[in-house]
């Protein structure tokens, strides 16, 4: 049987991952600071991943880094110094994964945020060629900094130790289950409680590229026999829309009328700009789901919570 480890497990990405990897027979090992309550693997190690590190061999076939210090927009402005233990985590990462066997396929998850922030000022696509590991342009705040220091390492990896490094740099992921201190699913909320206004953050004509989860594993899985060399590449759709449009189009999808939006400036915005280009994902998969799918989905989710919290 073929063995994962998966770091981050309770997070967002990481839950998705297990849950795919147990169903499709892989023996999962699980690592995060929190025990998970799924039952979507076969051993869980309860500890700071460094720890772990520390204490185990990397003997799997497949490694799927996730473990960061993340929290959505106000905790990457406001609490840098914490975002920057992510360096931490990575070099320990790395270090570790240097005696992993040839075999083993090692992912590491990069960030849109890597992307020099002078080109998300207007229209237009980030490319991987945009980023050029030894012309270094600014990137989007602490985080940014961390991600592409950790490209430029598993670059290193691949190089100097021979190991099969895939990096990926996922734009605005969503789906069920998802922190309410991400966009999608706190403008999802606010439409399915219908509160008017709906509140959104900035200006709200700042856009994103939101992909779905399950798009975001199954590229993942095929990026990684496919990609190995730790030659970075966008997980996005190429479909730009700003929170206004998403507010919108829940708001109209839900309640079959145009909402009332209200803006706070006073709250973080971010980039005025952010989608991918996704020529290079589509040599390799295709996304499946639709906004108009995803924000449905949520929607059914966010309905049963709130008729759940009301009985």
């Amino acid at each position: 049987m073929k063995k994962a480890l998966l770091t981050g497990a309770s997070g967002f990405v990481g839950r998705y991952f297990c849950q795919y990897l147990k169903q499709e027979g892989w023996e999962v090992h699980a690592n995060d600071i929190v025990k998970e309550t799924h039952n979507y693997w076969d051993k869980y190690y309860e500890t700071d991943c460094r720890k772990l590190f520390a204490i185990i061999k990397p003997k799997y076939d497949l490694i799927i880094h996730c473990a960061a210090v993340v929290g959505g927009r106000l905790n990457l402005e406001k609490n840098q110094i914490a975002v920057a233990s992510d360096l931490s985590i990575d070099a320990e990462f790395f270090n570790w994964v240097k005696s992993c066997p040839k075999h083993t396929r090692i992912v590491y998850f990069s960030s849109s945020a890597a992307y020099p922030i002078h080109l998300q000022e207007s229209v237009y696509k980030l490319k991987e060629v945009d980023i050029d590991l030894y012309d270094i342009r600014q990137p989007d705040m602490t985080y940014g900094w961390v991600k592409l220091t950790g490209e430029m390492v598993a670059k290193r990896l691949h190089i100097e130790y021979d190991k099969k490094v895939t990096v990926l740099r996922p734009f605005s992921g969503y789906g069920l289950m998802q922190d309410l201190t991400y966009p999608f699913p706190s403008i999802i909320k606010r439409v399915v409680e219908r509160q008017h206004p709906i509140e959104i953050w900035g200006n709200g004509n700042q856009v994103r590229d939101f992909i779905h989860i399950s798009d975001i594993v199954n590229a993942t899985m095929i990026l990684s026999e496919e990609r190995t060399k730790a030659n970075a590449i966008n997980l996005c759709t190429g479909r730009p829309t700003s929170f206004i449009e998403l507010a919108t189009m829940a708001h109209e999808m839900m309640w079959g009328q145009t909402p009332y939006i209200k803006t706070d400036t006073t709250k973080p915005t971010g980039p005025a700009y952010r989608c991918g280009d996704e020529t290079e994902l589509l040599k390799y998969y295709l996304p499946t789901v639709t906004l108009e799918q995803g924000i449905n989905i949520k929607l059914n989710e966010s309905k049963s919570i709130s008729l759940h919290s009301a009985l």
